[in-house]
């Protein structure tokens, strides 16, 4: 979700709570039903067969002099303010797609494609991906890493 209030989900018998600007994955095949109890919410929504590729979405805020580079694999969805990519301006909602160089004071969803290096099946036939990257966990960039790091980026001890 990438505005509103509160998004309930119950996915596969299962209710979730989805705020606003934090990624939520679930397979395609789940049986899904959403409520808005607080009032209408914008998604974004990203659909792929996951036998090709592995995506994760990214929120990430840029100051007035930031840029973030997109590589020609990569997509961005503007959430809030204005960003200048390649000469154009975009607005919220807007989508910019690599390559491109992105800047100006804004929030954006960056989409990025994970690899897939093979499929497996499972015993009930179906078949799943095999990852060949970690899964990556939600964490807030300022929770101490498992490593005990203050700060992404920097080595423990």
């Amino acid at each position: 979700m990438v505005d509103g209030l509160v998004l309930a989900l119950d996915v596969d018998g299962v209710e979730q709570v989805v705020e606003p600007r934090r990624p939520f994955a679930f397979a395609g095949d789940a049986v899904v039903t959403a409520s808005v109890p607080e009032g209408p919410v914008v998604a974004l929504n990203v659909i792929v067969d996951p036998a090709l590729v592995d995506p994760f979405v990214t929120v990430l805020e840029l100051g007035r002099t930031s840029t973030l580079p997109l590589a020609d694999d990569r997509a961005a969805l503007v959430l809030q303010g204005q960003a200048a990519a390649g000469g154009d301006d975009a607005s919220p909602y807007d989508p910019v797609v690599g390559p491109a160089e992105v800047s100006g004071r804004c929030t954006l969803a960056v989409i990025t494609p994970g690899q897939v290096t093979r499929v497996a099946r499972l015993p009930d036939g179906r078949r799943t991906p095999r990852r060949s990257r970690p899964r990556r966990t939600a964490r807030s960039h300022r929770a101490p890493c498992r490593r005990g790091c203050a700060r992404r980026g920097r080595a423990a001890g």
